[in-house]
């Protein structure tokens, strides 16, 4: 027999994942402990229920799964049983995406034609499957509103309209 249970990631300290149960054929106490599997100590079983709590922060992205190898033993006659854990942890969108430049700066020309190419903006996200797609937009003051446009999957800002500099020397976005 094995247990198998699936838990997020930001799952709250000293919840409750999974309750191992065995028991003794004389009837007697059974104790309970987590043997191996648990590197990074993340988790606790109570000795005399064997409910198995998180108590330290998972992160999918550097542990995804467990395998816990928990013993329920009689507490007179020293009899005891293992049984394996799996426990996968589920990723969420816990880490924001990072610009891999702090800051981008660039000269265009007043003569640049609708749809020139300024800037490739480009970004990183730790997370994993659909939580680690990207998608770009603009934070616009009001003298550059309509003035750029950024494509949202690639992150390449192009001129929306014709610049003036005598109306406009600098646009910061």
């Amino acid at each position: 027999p094995f247990y198998s249970v699936e838990i997020a990631e930001n799952i709250q300290l000293h919840s409750p994942v999974v309750h191992v149960q065995a028991n003794s054929p004389e009837g007697l106490r059974v104790v309970y402990v987590i043997k191996d599997g648990d590197p990074f100590n993340q988790f606790a079983i109570n000795f005399n229920t064997g409910v198995i709590n998180v108590v330290a922060p998972l992160d999918f992205e550097s542990h995804p799964a467990y395998k816990l190898s928990v013993q329920a033993m009689d507490s007179v006659t020293g009899a005891h049983a293992d049984v394996f854990v799996d426990i996968v942890v589920e990723d969420v969108n816990d880490n924001p995406p990072v610009f891999t430049k702090e800051s981008y700066a660039v000269t265009l020309s007043e003569a640049s034609v609708f749809g020139t190419s300024v800037v490739q903006v480009t970004a990183t996200d730790a997370d994993s499957g659909s939580n680690k797609v990207i998608s770009y937009h603009l934070v616009e003051n009001s003298q550059s509103v309509g003035h750029f446009y950024i494509d949202s999957s690639s992150g390449l800002i192009s001129t929306a309209r014709a610049l003036d500099y005598e109306q406009f020397q600098q646009y910061k976005l």
